[in-house]
């Protein structure tokens, strides 16, 4: 069983892999973007990815019910009928994937997280993909194991599940989020598809919470994680994202992430217990970061750890 190839009874593909005696292999140094495409599309079976530009970008098309984008996708470079709706930094808010500019819906600028490929040959990936969402992890390492304190980030691109706005609104269930080691960003497409031919490029920026202005949580749903010791507050629930307007609602939930009271170290995998969110198989998950005082947990492929 490689890295490459592992597949849970939901749909759910893996990138990399946590094990007793290695906390990674070779093949996850250094992700580039001719490796993460191959991957892709080997497990959609069709051309849902192309590498973009060099080898530290690319452009995706998920197939999800709401997209209206169909495979394959196109490099950027191929005007006017390039086929992209994310790429490394941002999502592509038109309806038919044509478009004189390069992107209608682009991230927020300076000082933002981006899918960050192929940049340091002492990077480590994870990644999570699904029809819903790909969602990439890389941190540091040398030769004691990960290093995650010293550098490391997250990013999820992909449509929200449970979303509060309709199918034919799916810009709006378009989402980019991104946390880094002293950083985070939260949008979506917001906005509207194309209407009559004519864009409406404006994007949505999502609720941030931290330790001084928190955000409550909706209790929706609650997943227990094993502990060694009884800890208050050692749950886990479903990341709902929310918009940055009053009464701030939320939009819906971004698929194999979940978050948690408990202090978990990045990089460290823990084990639901209890009930899965999505019926998946894998129990194991790894904090990938910290969003005020709260750990976010990727669902990752770990075998032998107990």
């Amino acid at each position: 069983m490689t890295n490459l190839t592992n597949q849970d009874n939901v749909g759910n593909y893996y990138f990399g892999y946590r094990a007793n005696n290695l906390p990674f292999d070779n093949a996850q140094v250094a992700l580039n973007a001719p490796t993460l495409v191959n991957w892709i599309n080997a497990c959609f079976g069709d051309t849902y990815a192309v590498v973009s530009s060099g080898t530290n970008y690319f452009n995706l098309i998920l197939p999800h019910p709401n997209e209206v984008l169909t495979p394959p996708a196109t490099s950027a470079t191929q005007w006017p009928d390039s086929n992209r709706r994310f790429e490394t930094d941002c999502i592509n808010g038109i309806a038919s994937g044509r478009s004189d500019s390069r992107i209608a819906y682009l991230i927020p600028g300076a000082g933002q997280r981006n899918i960050d490929l192929n940049s340091n040959p002492n990077y480590v990936y994870y990644a999570v993909l699904n029809n819903f969402s790909l969602n990439i992890f890389h941190c540091q390492y040398n030769s004691t194991g990960l290093l995650p304190n010293a550098f490391s980030a997250f990013t999820s691109i992909g449509f929200l599940k449970n979303p509060l706005y309709p199918p034919s609104k799916f810009v709006e269930n378009a989402y980019y989020y991104s946390l880094g080691c002293s950083e985070n960003d939260w949008t979506n497409g917001g906005g509207h598809p194309e209407v009559l031919g004519v864009q409406a490029p404006s994007l949505k920026y999502l609720r941030v919470p931290n330790v001084s202005t928190p955000v409550t949580a909706d209790p929706i749903a609650n997943y227990a994680i094993s502990c060694q010791t009884a800890t208050p507050g050692a749950n886990a629930t479903d990341l709902w994202l929310r918009d940055n307007d009053a009464p701030n609602k939320a939009i819906g939930s971004v698929s194999n992430v979940l978050k948690t009271t408990l202090n978990i170290p990045v990089g460290q995998i823990y084990r639901n217990t209890g009930v899965d969110p999505d019926g998946s198989n894998n129990p194991r998950w790894m904090c990938v970061g910290k969003m005020g005082s709260e750990s976010i947990l990727m669902r990752v492929w770990a075998t032998g750890l107990v």
